[in-house]
């Protein structure tokens, strides 16, 4: 697919409104905490990357990105407009996965 976790990183700081050094930071305030689980489990989902690559593009532990992928569907059913804000962070990463390809 071509996708890097640096662009997972990148669309879902600009979807939050946040800098990547805040979503890769180590505040755990959920205005931070959640958009970070969000890119973990989309980095896992759209990315090859292990799961110790994720982790440490985002200065933690493989052991967080598998808490991120074991819970984000149990968020999503508790908060509501978080499966839209993943649907939307996935779709712009696919088009620009898409465009990455037609570029090879």
């Amino acid at each position: 697919m071509g996708l890097r976790i640096r662009d997972v990183q990148l669309a879902t700081s600009i979807y939050y409104g946040l800098t990547v050094e805040e979503l890769i930071g180590n505040d755990k305030k959920r205005r931070l905490s959640r958009p970070r689980m969000v890119a973990m489990f989309l980095a896992r989902k759209l990315t090859d990357k292990s799961l110790p690559q994720i982790g440490a593009a985002f200065n933690r532990d493989h052991t967080t990105v598998i808490h991120a992928a074991r819970n984000i569907p149990t968020y999503v059913q508790r908060y509501e407009g978080l499966q839209k804000d993943i649907d939307t962070i996935e779709h712009a990463l696919l088009q620009l996965g898409e465009q990455n390809a037609a570029c090879i």
